[in-house]
């Protein structure tokens, strides 16, 4: 995450900053994106780039943070919907930022990919996964022998076994989005019919 004299910079500076990787990571994968042409359309010197993140990936890792910080509900809007463009709008994700974390889910190297997803979810979309259950948990809506961390856990890293999946059978962009809406009614809802909901299917068949 950026150091103190990137936050001691003003607002307009910080921003051409972000602006400049925006236009880097779009123009050129992440492997050829450069940290001088970043600082250069910045207009900074590469050694303050240095005196404000740590590397690319810091820099990157700050930006996914930015955008991870929309996701504030767990279950109908989740992240692992963020390919759904007008759920990516209606979460006030802006073109620019949807555009970019569709590069960083589908086109980064794998090892990038995993490092931000666990690195960002652990300090933006777990912690509000996790409120999310606790307020659930108060309203009774929850169970309460659950451990909150271990399932805000796997709510946030489900995305990772779609992601696997989809490149061993060669996914589509939709295949992968609608296996991604699949994942998430499990998680949500299970794969068992209650008794309950057996008896009732059964009485529509009489």
């Amino acid at each position: 995450m950026p150091k103190q004299t990137y936050f001691d910079l003003s607002d307009k500076k910080q921003q051409s900053v972000i602006n400049a990787a925006y236009e880097e990571f779009l123009a050129y994968p992440y492997k050829l994106a450069s940290i001088a042409r970043i600082s250069k359309n910045a207009g900074i010197s590469v050694g303050s780039f240095y005196q404000y993140f740590e590397d690319k990936y810091d820099l990157v890792q700050y930006m996914c943070s930015q955008i991870v910080d929309h996701f504030v509900t767990p279950h109908n809007l989740s992240y692992w919907q963020l390919l759904d463009h007008e759920a990516a709008k209606a979460l006030g994700i802006s073109e620019r930022e949807y555009t970019f974390l569709f590069e960083v889910i589908n086109r980064f190297p794998s090892e990038v990919q995993n490092r931000l997803f666990f690195d960002t979810l652990d300090s933006a979309y777990i912690r509000n996964t996790k409120k999310q259950l606790s307020l659930l948990l108060s309203e009774g809506k929850l169970r309460d022998d659950i451990d909150l961390d271990f399932v805000a856990y796997v709510l946030s890293a489900a995305p990772l076994i779609v992601q696997e999946f989809g490149e061993r059978k060669g996914f589509s962009k939709d295949e992968r989005f609608a296996y991604n809406k699949m994942l998430s009614n499990v998680i949500d809802y299970g794969i068992r019919i209650s008794e309950r909901g057996k008896q009732d299917g059964d009485q529509d068949d009489q």
